[in-house]
């Protein structure tokens, strides 16, 4: 259950930086958060994604300055009006990058980002299959595949979503549902399969994604909005054709400061330039965060999600 508290103000550490909130994102972390599948201390405050401007730096504060501002993710808080960062966790953000896009396109971006560069680097020619396309992170690693020159596959749940993975560059489409869909992928590959899976769905894609990689090829398996992943036999990935399985954790690949304003800015950069962007469906008042939740969870959410300060 989510509802709005009153709080007192979030005190300031040596190193530490008070952010106004502008805008935060609406994650299935928060979901599986607040839901208790992943579980976390309560009370708790969601929100691992926001932008927001700078009202209060430590005394050891030396990247940042009041006015400046700045992004983050991965530290909890985000469902508030101010929160309070280490300096190291946060980032800058681009003169001229929209707050909101900014705030819609860091999450999801960096997560693609990292799939198709450090997960399993994407290069011209790879055959990519994405699954639910349409939306969120699918629609951002539809698009970077495609600029690092692979040829990619969506799935989508309905004809609206395969429209936008269409729109948003995939050369091929498929619902879901679809009863051949194994077959329409293995014979746009020519009978050999893709080279890389991309499943945040789970459960209802997972045999789907198995059956398409080629042999020695890698099921990235990051996520499970469409329901419970089922226990794997290790065998079965040798007897599928000798496959990889990953399932990445986007913080094991920013460790350092470094690892993390590298990523955002090379997600911020490829939107400045045009090569991906967001699909922002709508922002909601703070206070009908449980609203927000409720439009994700049921899978008819056709871009984004953000919160905004309540009036």
């Amino acid at each position: 259950m989510l509802s709005l508290k009153d709080m007192a103000m979030p005190s300031v550490g040596a190193a530490d930086v008070l952010v106004q909130m502008e805008a935060t994102g609406v994650n299935y972390l928060d979901i599986y958060q607040r839901s208790g599948t992943y579980p976390v201390p309560l009370p708790f405050i969601p929100g691992v994604e926001a932008v927001g401007v700078v009202r209060e730096v430590g005394p050891c504060v030396e990247s940042f300055r009041s006015g400046d501002r700045v992004a983050w993710i991965l530290i909890p808080g985000a469902y508030a009006e101010y929160t309070v960062v280490p300096e190291h966790r946060l980032i800058p953000v681009p003169r001229g990058l929209p707050v909101n896009t900014a705030t819609a396109i860091l999450f999801q971006g960096v997560t693609a980002w990292l799939w198709t560069t450090a997960v399993y680097p994407i290069r011209a020619g790879h055959h990519v299959l994405v699954h639910a396309a349409g939306t969120g992170v699918g629609r951002l690693l539809v698009q970077m595949s495609r600029a690092h020159g692979a040829h990619v596959f969506g799935t989508a749940s309905n004809d609206e979503k395969a429209t936008a993975a269409t729109t948003a560059g995939a050369n091929a489409t498929a619902l879901t549902t679809s009863p051949n869909l194994v077959s329409v992928v293995k014979d746009w590959t020519h009978g050999d399969g893709v080279d890389v899976v991309f499943d945040g769905v789970g459960g209802p894609t997972w045999e789907t994604s198995l059956s398409v990689v080629k042999m020695r090829g890698t099921l990235v398996s990051f996520g499970q909005s469409g329901g419970p992943l089922p226990c794997l036999e290790i065998p079965v990935l040798g007897n599928r054709g000798s496959l990889t399985l990953i399932r990445p954790i986007m913080a094991h690949y920013l460790l350092t400061v470094q690892d993390l304003r590298m990523a955002a800015a090379a997600v911020f950069d490829g939107v400045m330039a045009n090569r991906w962007s967001p699909l922002i469906e709508r922002a909601y008042p703070l206070d009908q965060a449980s609203e927000a939740h409720r439009r994700l969870e049921s899978g008819d959410a056709r871009g984004k999600l953000l919160l905004v300060p309540s009036v």
